[in-house]
């Protein structure tokens, strides 16, 4: 996907984006592999209720496979917490 937004123009409510792809917190990291295999995303928001929980991306993913951690586990717990956010409209 290759978009350019004029940040002095126009308003993020403009970009056309796919749905984002979003996971409940206690799915396990392998099916979350699994899901951002299929869709060819890079990343994967956990919500709950609608919620935003956190994300996680392919850099979290590399760095849970370097230390050898077990994917087997809920994605909570390897998710980033605190992702940076921006609203659609000012």
């Amino acid at each position: 996907m290759v978009f350019q937004l004029h940040l002095d123009t126009e308003k993020v409510e403009h970009i056309d984006l796919p749905d984002a792809l979003c996971v409940s917190p206690d799915t396990s990291i392998r099916n979350v592999f699994e899901q951002l295999k299929e869709s060819r995303r890079g990343s994967v928001l956990v919500c709950r209720d609608g919620i935003l929980l956190g994300i996680f991306t392919e850099r979290d993913a590399l760095r849970l496979m370097a230390s050898k951690g077990s994917i087997d586990r809920p994605i909570e717990e390897v998710m980033n917490p605190n992702p940076t956010t921006i609203q659609a409209q000012e």
